[in-house]
């Protein structure tokens, strides 16, 4: 939702339309670092509930570890297409939030995108990974029909 209004930007549309021919082989990925794009109010207020998390972390002295997650649902099986870019498996986000639990004490604000690996990832997990040692155990094609890249 924080970064869903990319969606107007090659070849992010592509990725999210679904339309696997015109994605090419290098994706750019997008990082926490750049702008976010939201494309209505529910988006607005993540990003939103993200300022006010940077607000108590250096006003307030707190810690705020915020998390993007990706789709996660019940069977554990990407339900759409377009989903394949943002899903992320139960046993990635568990990971992830445990990573996160266990933070080392100098991170007072950050953002991470919760994402499992695929070959059309769009949103940085590199910066998870450098700073929280997540590292994805799952991959989204190994999870839709069977393991077919559909």
């Amino acid at each position: 939702q924080v970064n869903f209004g990319y969606e107007a930007v090659e070849p992010y549309g592509a990725i999210l339309q679904s339309r696997y021919e015109d994605i090419p082989a290098e994706i750019p990925i997008v990082t926490h670092e750049q702008p976010a794009r939201p494309v209505n109010l529910y988006g607005s207020s993540k990003v939103w509930g993200e300022a006010l998390g940077h607000l108590y972390a250096y006003k307030h002295g707190m810690s705020c570890i915020c998390l993007r997650i990706g789709w996660v649902v019940d069977d554990d099986v990407p339900p759409r297409p377009y989903s394949r870019s943002l899903w992320c498996s139960q046993r990635d986000i568990i990971q992830l939030l445990e990573r996160c639990i266990h933070a080392p004490e100098c991170i007072r604000y950050d953002v991470f995108y919760g994402l499992s690996e695929t070959r059309y990832r769009w949103l940085d997990i590199e910066h998870a990974r450098q700073v929280l040692g997540y590292v994805p155990q799952d991959r989204v094609e190994d999870h839709m029909d069977g393991g077919a890249d559909r």
